[in-house]
């Protein structure tokens, strides 16, 4: 492989290197030509799990030349990566099991993780960042994606909603490249989530709000953007992007299971808005997915907590997906996953 002409050897490690920085760190082990060749390549994807590997790669970044930070994909979660994947040769029963019993978030008695290794991660490689997953767990004492970063290439993000809507109000960064945006509700959401999601992305054209929880703040939020998506007025001032041509919303409802196993729901109102909503968009853009039900105590379920790990590992796969060019699940949507779309409505149970 040594013998190779460079420009061949470009072309393969260009394609090599979109899985999770595994192959960039396998090539720079091969020899020292191989290594020199790929590093220009090493870093376009890859994917962090923790603190430790927040600041052992925030480290690597500053002993790198500037031409060889060429990261375009990013994934981030502040768990270890046992929390997202199975470990060799570990069955999925014994996996889920594992993190039920060391449950999902941490004790912590600091109210705020510190951001430091984080933000200087995404200053660095802000230049190039096409695709960003932002998983974090922890409360943070600084907004990740403040308006001090400069993102001219970020075109997906995934990220939860504590992360696009914080109570210090602080503002988040204009992404005028992002197209897809994909928001995971971890906690109550506060403040207004259209307007928020209108200064992040003016542009945007899909939307996927995954996970929400019926509570009248959301409910009079998002339900109100969706509706405001139906009426040909000022959209730029009293809603969702304008630009917006598929929005799918899934709720997460805590059901219990009846004496047939089969799992009840209570009906909410906010359930019921946005099927309505969905039903009367002629346009088709608005889709209301059939819920995440949680049912408390079952297995694959954290004791307590709204987060199923199953749904973190599926994200995960979806941000590889992406990563390798295919069209992932979160966007591609089986027509069985629909609960209510326009003129359409399947029963649920």
């Amino acid at each position: 492989m040594d013998k190779c002409p460079n420009e061949i050897l470009t072309l393969i490690f260009v394609e090599a290197c979109t899985d999770d920085g595994l192959a960039g760190r396998s090539l720079s082990l091969v020899s020292r030509c191989i290594h020199d060749t790929s590093r220009r390549y090493a870093l376009q994807s890859v994917a962090l799990y923790g603190f430790y590997q927040l600041s052992a790669f925030a480290s690597l970044l500053d002993k790198s030349d500037p031409e060889d930070r060429y990261v375009r994909h990013l994934y981030v979660s502040d768990r270890p990566r046992g929390w997202i994947e199975y470990l060799p040769g570990q069955g999925r029963e014994d996996w889920l099991a594992g993190r039920v019993d060391e449950h999902f978030h941490f004790d912590d008695p600091s109210p705020n993780h510190s951001t430091s290794s984080l933000l200087h991660i995404l200053k660095t490689v802000s230049p190039t960042l096409e695709t960003l997953a932002l998983l974090l767990f922890d409360r943070y004492d600084k907004q990740p994606l403040s308006d001090a970063l400069c993102l001219p290439k970020l075109r997906e993000l995934t990220l939860h909603g504590s992360n696009l809507t914080r109570p210090d109000h602080s503002e988040l960064a204009q992404c005028l490249a992002l197209r897809r945006l994909h928001v995971v509700q971890n906690v109550s959401i506060r403040g207004s989530m259209t307007k928020a999601v209108s200064h992040l992305a003016p542009l945007l054209t899909h939307l996927r709000i995954s996970r929400i929880v019926a509570n009248r703040f959301a409910s009079g939020d998002v339900v109100l953007g969706l509706e405001s998506m139906l009426q040909q007025d000022d959209l730029a001032s009293t809603g969702f992007p304008p630009t917006l041509k598929c929005v799918l919303v899934q709720m997460l409802q805590v059901g219990t299971q009846d004496r047939n196993g089969h799992a009840a729901v209570s009906p909410s109102l906010m359930a019921q808005q946005l099927k309505d909503v969905a039903m009367r968009d002629v346009q088709r853009r608005i889709v209301l997915l059939k819920p995440t039900i949680v049912l408390w105590g079952a297995v694959g379920t954290l004791i307590g907590e709204i987060s199923d790990v199953e749904f973190y590992a599926a994200l995960k796969l979806a941000w590889q997906e992406r990563v390798s060019g295919a069209e992932s699940a979160v966007w591609e949507v089986e027509s069985s996953s629909i609960l209510a779309s326009y003129g359409y409505y399947a029963e649920e149970g």
